[in-house]
């Protein structure tokens, strides 16, 4: 093995060593231009889920002007959020990875350490064959890989909220759709009574108007008999 080589390795590990000691940090500042600090927040690391967390709970008197993300574990994205939509923490469709060393102002309310690798992980080892590569392409492999990895993540993180907005918006809509039904079920249509103006009956052409005949009684009042036509006469013998 090339001399440059041996060297090379400690100092590999030493930097893995040194990598694993560093904590997860996210400075909280009293200025809108990241500038006065007024605390730094480490951790929680998710392996690899984080929890949702308040900006506001680390900073003096829940006020706070603006926040930067500083060292991440290996591994470690912070994803930051807006405010929630409803009751769920972190439902925000807002939402983006933050980059380390850029300045954030307080329209953010939550955040999250994800991705990180557990410090018990073992890397992979180097095979002891062939040729070794120079410094410079080692130092870009392990960039990419850090680039990719976090590209990984952040899809994934993407994704899985916009499942769980959608899955929450279907559930939603279809209690919607049976609050209605059940309120639509509930109210009956008053009956519609036909009204029918009254209907006069025929006169039996066989009846006709019944005179009355004057009479006179002993006692000189006067009476009035009614006088029986021929074809009433006549029904009444049949």
């Amino acid at each position: 093995m090339p001399q440059h080589s041996r060297n090379l390795i400690p100092l590999l590990v030493l930097a893995s060593f040194a990598a694993l000691s560093v904590s997860s940090e996210i400075h909280i500042f009293r200025d809108a231009q990241c500038t006065q600090t007024q605390n730094n927040i480490t951790g929680p690391n998710g392996y690899p889920d984080g929890s949702c967390t308040l900006f506001s709970q680390w900073a003096s008197g829940n006020n706070y002007s603006s926040f930067q993300v500083g060292d991440l574990d290996p591994g470690c994205t912070v994803a930051i959020y807006g405010d929630d939509i409803n009751t769920f923490i972190c439902s925000s469709k807002v939402f983006e990875i933050a980059e380390v060393g850029k300045c954030y102002n307080a329209s953010w309310v939550y955040y999250s350490i994800d991705g990180c690798i557990s410090p018990g992980e073992t890397p992979s080892a180097v095979p002891s064959g062939g040729q070794s590569s120079p410094t410079g392409a080692i130092v870009g492999g392990v960039v990419g890989g850090v680039v990719a990895v976090a590209a990984v993540i952040g899809a994934f993180l993407y994704a899985r909220r916009s499942w769980k907005l959608q899955s929450e918006h279907r559930e939603h809509n279809a209690q919607l759709r049976q609050d209605l039904y059940e309120l639509a079920s509930k109210r009956h249509p008053a009956e519609l009574v036909e009204k029918r103006s009254p209907v006069e009956m025929e006169a039996d052409s066989g009846f006709g108007v019944v005179p009355v005949k004057p009479y006179s009684v002993p006692s000189g009042e006067r009476g009035e008999e009614m006088v029986v036509s021929n074809k009433d006469r006549d029904r009444r013998e049949e």
